[in-house]
Formats: C-alpha cells, structure tokens, sequence
C-alpha cells in the first residue's frame, strides 16, 4: 500500500512539475494598446472643459485650476482628431500608445500651439500648416473674387508651398505623410470646385 502511495506521488509531483513549467514558459498574451495619453498646459483659459472628438471618440476633460490637464483617450485607429476649447477648435494626430502634451496660451489660440512627447513632429507640423493655410488664403472674399487665371495660380504656389513645407519637416510618420500629400491635392481640388460659386456670389456676376 505504502508502495502504491509512493508511486502515486511521484507521479503526481511529476504532473505538477510539468503542468508549472508550462504556465512559466508560454509566453502571456499581450493586450493590444487601444489608447493615447493626453495632457498638457493651457493659459488664459475662459473655458475649463477640453473636447476631443474624432472616429468614434467624443471625449470631455476638465482644465485643473492650474490649466493643467492629464487623461487617457481610447483610441480604435490611428487618425486625425478634433480638441475645442470654445469656440476654437485644432486638428490633432493620434496613434495609439502615443503619449503627448500640449502648451496653449488660449488668448493666441493657433499662433501658440506646441507639443511635445511621441507624436510631436505630426502634430506641430499640423498647427504649423494651419496657420500657413490661413495666410496664405487670406480673406475668403478677396481670394474668390480673383480671375479664374489669378485664382488658380495662386492655389497653384499654396499647393507647392504646402508640399514644400511637409518634405521639409523631418521625421514624419510615413503613413502620415502620404495623407498629407493627398491632403494638399485635396485642398487644391475643393477650392477649384468652390470657384464658380462663390466667386459669382462675391463679384455679384
């Protein structure tokens, strides 16, 4: 009986010990990252809730009293996305596992806009060309009472200069630029469409 008992353990030790060397070897399945982490500094806020919106996400973060803020947005693709403050609004690229911060002086809205953390280059290029957009389209009304020659010419030199200014950051998402180099063609295409009526509505002919 003792016999018995004796092999029954052993082979019972044996089971175990091959039973937890098979839970310490395999490898633990990873869970996919489904998140970017947002934080940053705003100045000279009026008001406290911060909006993120875009593919799916709505999201509302509240300023700190310092203008701080810190949250984690679950993301389901990487993409473009919208932050409001009021009535003022940015374009934003987000990846997921991305860790970045925003500093913002409200009263400066666009002209101040600066990231840094991963995903940094993308994004500053993005506050960058916003503002080159709006340079250098000036007044709606002026651009569209243009002649068709003058109006294509000048959104002729605006592509070349939106194109001219993405192959000069470096360090782009590869990915991301591609879709920049579609946007500039985009933004050219539209604007030609917009033509015809919006230059019979400004020059009243």
């Amino acid at each position: 009986m003792n016999q018995i008992t004796s092999t029954m353990n052993k082979i019972l030790l044996a089971t175990l010990t091959v039973a937890f060397l098979a839970c310490k070897t395999e490898p633990k399945e990873e869970k996919p990252i489904d998140y970017a982490v947002f934080s940053g500094t705003i100045t000279n806020a009026e008001d406290d809730m911060l909006k993120v919106t875009g593919n799916g996400l709505e999201k509302e973060i509240t300023l700190n009293d310092d203008g701080t803020f810190r949250d984690t947005l679950k993301i389901e693709e990487n993409g473009y996305y919208t932050f409001r403050l009021g009535r003022e609004r940015s374009s934003m690229y987000l990846t997921q596992g991305s860790d970045i911060a925003l500093s913002m002086d409200a009263a400066q809205f666009d002209e101040s806009i600066k990231y840094t953390g991963e995903g940094a280059t993308e994004n500053n290029y993005l506050a960058s060309k916003s503002l080159a957009l709006e340079n250098a389209m000036g007044k709606t009304d002026e651009l569209f009472s243009l002649e068709p020659d003058a109006f294509e010419a000048k959104l002729t030199a605006l592509k070349n200069e939106l194109l001219n200014h993405l192959n000069e950051n470096k360090g782009l998402n590869e990915e991301f630029k591609k879709q920049q180099e579609l946007d500039a063609q985009y933004v050219h295409l539209i604007n030609l469409d917009k033509y015809p009526r919006y230059n019979a509505y400004f020059t009243k002919k």
